[in-house]
């Protein structure tokens, strides 16, 4: 209930157009009361719990449009700057305060399958793993998507960043124009993406319940990764729905740098930082055990 009203509420524009002469904390108050009522009154929850995870520009959006016709999916339950968000400035809040808002929205769900998305990033900044999340919902799968070409996800996070446009479901306004990268940015951003998913593929249960999708197979391939996600799922696969989320830019990454040479040392020096692999050796994590969150 909580997430085909909250799709209402974005995509129908006289309601769209109501809510944004509303303060942005009281839509969120709306959203949240709508969540903690939808759980209360919810007869039929969720058989099958699924969650998405992945990073930032990682796809997730693609990966979630595509999933539209599985299920009942929702968004980012622990982005704080949306509407159905979490709500709680993660400087102040705990991993149990999390954990709660997590639970409410899944009380919300309703259908054979469902789920939302987890970025890998939101996570961390409150404390939690996705090893943390599975022990609380050991039932559930995950399907975690990341991309092979972290280059590129960093020029779709800064496009993103410089547009301020983080979901693309037209054609209009393609940024085409050149950017100049911070070696050092770049570097901290790479560092940042490596640890995240290390923190995902150590932990053999949990990994067992989870599907691994590339970016890059799902653009080249959809049909092909579809049917890889029906067959995990156990679901016969779903007639397809138009898949409304657009690139931002279009053409060569080596065109959209200003800087490309002085990147291309870098490139040089590390070539997994354009063929990506987070189940390498090198980006295993030690066993680590995830909080003590009590239901």
């Amino acid at each position: 209930m909580i997430w085909s009203t909250y799709r209402l509420l974005r995509h129908n524009p006289v309601i769209r157009d109501l809510l944004a002469r509303i303060p942005f904390r009281y839509q969120k108050k709306i959203i949240h009361l709508v969540i903690r009522v939808s759980g209360i009154l919810n007869v039929r929850r969720v058989k099958q719990l699924v969650f998405i995870l992945g990073t930032r520009r990682s796809g997730t959006y693609l990966l979630m449009d595509h999933l539209q016709s599985f299920g009942n999916f929702g968004g980012e339950v622990l982005n704080s700057g949306l509407p159905q968000g979490i709500g709680i400035d993660p400087s102040v809040a705990n991993p149990k305060q999390a954990i709660r808002h997590m639970r409410a929205c899944i009380r919300a769900l309703t259908g054979s399958i469902g789920g939302f998305k987890l970025l890998l990033e939101h996570l961390s900044q409150y404390g939690l793993s996705a090893l943390d999340v599975f022990a609380q919902n050991p039932g559930s799968k995950i399907i975690l998507i990341y991309r092979r070409d972290l280059l590129a996800q960093f020029i779709s996070y800064k496009t993103a960043e410089h547009t301020g446009q983080w979901v693309k479901r037209d054609n209009t306004n393609t940024w085409n124009e050149e950017l100049c990268i911070d070696p050092d940015e770049f570097n901290r951003f790479v560092a940042e993406i490596r640890e995240l998913y290390a923190s995902v593929v150590d932990d053999h249960a949990m990994f067992s319940r989870t599907l691994v999708v590339q970016y890059e197979e799902l653009i080249a391939d959809p049909n092909m990764q579809i049917e890889r996600i029906a067959g995990f799922l156990d679901i016969p696969v779903p007639r397809q729905q138009k898949v409304l989320v657009n690139k931002f830019s279009k053409g060569r990454i080596e065109d959209a740098i200003a800087n490309m040479d002085q990147l291309q040392e870098l490139i040089e020096a590390d070539p997994t930082l354009r063929r990506f692999n987070p189940f390498a050796n090198e980006n295993r994590p030690t066993e680590r055990v995830p909080v003590n969150l009590p239901l």
